[in-house]
């Protein structure tokens, strides 16, 4: 793996030096200025100085340095990925003051973040798992790891507080989250029997 990504970004090294920059410019001696005053100066050590880390960069040990580098950003993502190959969970969007749970959950923010908790949860799956491994070459899922019903328990019904009617009831956050996760949950099982799976 090493030797391709090597074997890619050697062209990017070689033929473009852009990263670089330009060669710095030596500042202007001043007149009536001795040698030995101008190479004392300020701008002519800055100059030096920079003039340094210019050739170091263009050099064979900088480009290696570099390269260097970039194959070990990108050894540490494919690290990440095959680690955690669904990413972190998604963030949930902040809820405004004053705001209701139905305005809360009709707005843009929110309808993205359920599409992304909804892939991740899937993703998160043990389906997806058994895929994942399959595709990585690993070893089989562990006997605790192995379940009956990929889509889990059937989501439980929130208890009705004391003092609401139905319709209060179901305008509840915990009962509107209970009814996204029926849904989803419905959804899976639908889904994991139109592909022949025993559930």
């Amino acid at each position: 793996m090493k030797k391709l990504i090597i074997m890619l970004l050697l062209p990017l090294f070689t033929f473009s030096q852009d990263n670089c920059g330009k060669r710095p410019k030596k500042p202007v001696k001043i007149k009536n200025q001795t040698n030995k005053e101008f190479k004392n100066s300020k701008d002519y050590l800055s100059y030096k100085k920079i003039l340094e880390e210019w050739k170091y960069c263009i050099s064979p040990l900088g480009m290696s340095a570099k390269i260097d580098s970039v194959i070990e950003q990108r050894l540490k993502q494919e690290n990440e990925q095959i680690i955690n190959p669904c990413g972190d969970k998604p963030e949930k969007p902040k809820r405004k003051k004053n705001q209701s749970i139905d305005d809360y959950r009709k707005t843009h923010n929110h309808i993205i973040y359920r599409q992304k908790l909804k892939e991740w949860k899937s993703c998160k799956s043990p389906v997806s798992e058994l895929k994942y491994d399959k595709l990585s070459n690993t070893k089989s899922l562990s006997k605790d790891k192995e379940v009956v019903n990929p889509c889990g328990s059937k989501p439980k019904k929130p208890e009705r507080a004391e003092g609401l009617n139905h319709e209060e009831y179901r305008q509840t956050a915990e009962h509107i989250a209970y009814r996204e996760e029926l849904k989803e949950w419905r959804f899976c099982i639908k889904k994991n029997n139109n592909t022949g799976l025993n559930l």
